[in-house]
């Protein structure tokens, strides 16, 4: 059983499913007779319907239904409701004939998805569904710092709770409507580490040197040690839970860190290098592997890559030549299929390379007298680098995995700037001119060319990078305005709203996005819909509002501080009846820590 604090009962205890037996008889004939009603489930956000004709015998024919408990309404023998979120809710009812005999029974109905947004309330929090409007209160405005780490899939979340400098842990569970406890010990401080695929949690306790790991079981409360140790005390740290759910981490003794992963399905510690020298974990991989560093013989940090069943291999071994390579290798990132980028430095000079697990084979990115850095990784795995040629100026190129070659974005005088990509792999940077001001480009991977923006280069006013929206089109501004860019025009357009100085608030779906607009010492929101092609006020308040976040489902969350007013209240927009309605009341500073979706199995 997993512990259980703070107990919540915010609906009727669920009951057991009831039926009465017939006890009354009125010329001959038996009260209505109720049979056993399975557990039944819906999605949230919807009016769930249920006819209860199949499960109750009427021998006159006559029954009608009304509610006892439990909320909802009838419609002759047909019993609908929408219900708050997620849970398990117990309905009452009563069938009656017309002689005036009656039957009580009930049955459960099973909420099994939500959109929640987790809501903040000074130190306290609640679950606002989105899809209902309902707010539930989970952790109560106390003073402690409570800090959001994950939300599961089945809707529960995972806090930090701070107690004067020390970290407990607890799990809010809505499907029961409790809170529970993971970890709470006041000698010392549980901090979250990561959680597995089917909701297992997994978290480091203490200081150094005397770390130790666990995993939490959320299905049942079952608590295990995730340690290398056959005795003696080490310091257990750092865990990482990778693609196939085991469990990587560094167990110290000394000071020098050996690497060990933790197998739960089989429920085994595997050691996976225990050289003399230190080691460090680094991160995981798509592919299930992870990578860790070694200090090498001249001093130098060397990278490691481990995967079960393949074993440790050296990441740009095949640098080394016929000498020992001495620069330290650092990590900079991976492309989708897991080859790592790193870079290498003499301590004047930095290398970019990659290297390909498939193959242990390490190709040159760049290794010219100018240090090169990664920039980013675009949605094709081009890797975008950057090339410091002077103090001030900076050139980008692109190197493809695939074909083994670079080709050069930019190499102006100016100082260039990646600002992101498109799905396609197209590359959007900035060019800044100095005293002519910033201008905006994209490159045309397939092209092979670099295209300014509109405009962009005939005025000394900046043109500032946004987003790279989902639908490709880049949100960008002009001094006061705000403009979206669509390359395959391409097309400039000016996004009008009123007047004031308008500034991107951030992305909601489907190619909308929130515009922020200051004028007269205020900020109103607007929204850009893209399929109308217009933008559209979601507030124009005399109050401050802020945009929060998006959702799937469409409404969209912002706070909004009237003037004079020292504190925030949360609301939402429902961009279909383009109403607001208010969520909290006299709160302190309300914000949104993030949206996300719940699935509960049935």
């Amino acid at each position: 059983m997993r512990e259980r604090t703070f107990p919540r009962s915010l609906f009727p205890c669920i009951a057991l499913l009831a039926f009465a037996p017939a006890c009354n008889r009125a010329g001959g004939a038996a009260s209505p007779r109720i049979s056993s009603i399975p557990l039944q489930t819906t999605p949230g956000g919807t009016t769930f319907t249920l006819d209860l004709s199949a499960y109750v015998t009427d021998d006159t024919k006559t029954a009608t239904y009304a509610v006892t408990s439990g909320g909802g309404s009838f419609s002759g023998s047909t019993y609908s409701r929408t219900f708050p979120t997620l849970g398990t809710y117990t309905v009452g009812f009563k069938a009656t004939d017309f002689r005036g005999n009656s039957t009580s029974g009930s049955f459960q109905v099973k909420v099994t998805s939500a959109e929640i947004a987790l809501v903040r309330n000074g130190t306290g929090v609640s679950y606002y569904d989105v899809q209902t409007g309902n707010l539930t209160s989970v952790l109560q405005d106390d003073g402690r710092t409570k800090t959001h780490k994950a939300s599961l899939t089945d809707g529960c979340s995972v806090f930090e709770v701070d107690v004067t400098g020390q970290k407990d842990l607890y799990l809010y569970d809505p499907n029961e409507q409790e809170v529970l406890t993971i970890a709470q010990d006041s000698s010392k401080s549980e901090v979250y580490l990561g959680k597995t695929s089917d909701g297992k949690i997994l978290f480091q306790a203490g200081s150094s040197p005397a770390r130790s790991l666990h995993l939490y079981d959320t299905t049942n409360g079952g608590l295990s040690k995730v340690t290398a140790s056959t005795g003696g005390a080490r310091d257990e740290r750092d865990g990482i839970v990778n693609s196939a759910d085991l469990v990587f981490f560094e167990s110290a003794e000394n000071g020098l860190a050996d690497i060990y992963y933790f197998d739960i399905a089989n429920n085994k510690t595997v050691a996976v290098s225990t050289h003399a020298r230190d080691e460090d974990l680094v991160t995981a991989l798509p592919d299930g592997a992870v990578l860790f560093r070694r200090k090498g013989d001249g001093g130098e940090w060397d990278l490691f890559y481990f995967k079960a069943g393949v074993g440790v291999v050296e990441v740009g071994a095949d640098l080394d030549g016929s000498s020992p390579f001495t620069e330290s290798k650092t990590y900079a990132g991976r492309t989708s299929d897991s080859r790592v980028v790193f870079s290498t430095t003499d301590g004047s000079d930095t290398d970019l390379y990659i290297w390909n697990p498939g193959t242990g084979q390490t190709s040159t990115i760049a290794n010219s007298v100018a240090n090169e850095s990664l920039a980013g990784i675009t949605a094709t795995d081009l890797i975008v680098y950057k090339i410091q040629t002077g103090s001030s100026n900076a050139d980008l190129s692109y190197y493809n995995p695939s074909t083994n070659g670079s080709t050069t974005v930019a190499n102006s005088s100016d100082d260039e700037t990646y600002d992101g990509s498109l799905s396609n792999g197209d590359i959007v940077f900035t060019r800044n001119t100095g005293g002519n001001g910033k201008d905006l480009y994209w490159f045309d991977v397939s092209a092979g060319s670099a295209n300014v923006f509109s405009g962009a280069n005939t005025t000394s006013t900046d043109y500032l990078f946004a987003k790279v929206l989902a639908n490709d089109k880049i949100v960008y501004t002009v001094g006061a305005s705000i403009y979206l860019y669509d390359t395959t025009g391409p097309t400039a357009t000016s996004i009008s709203t009123a007047a004031g100085t308008e500034s991107f608030a951030g992305e909601t779906g489907g190619g909308d996005f929130v515009i922020s607009l200051s004028t007269g010492g205020q900020n109103d929101l607007y929204l850009w819909d893209e399929s109308a092609s217009a933008a559209v006020a979601i507030t124009t308040n005399t109050g401050d509002e802020v945009f929060k976040k998006g959702t799937t489902h469409g409404p969209i969350l912002f706070t909004r501080k009237d003037s004079g007013a020292t504190t925030s209240d949360l609301y939402v927009w429902d961009p279909s009846s383009k109403k607001v309605t208010r969520i909290t009341t006299n709160s302190v500073e309300d914000g949104v820590d993030t949206v996300f979706e719940a699935t509960v199995s049935n």
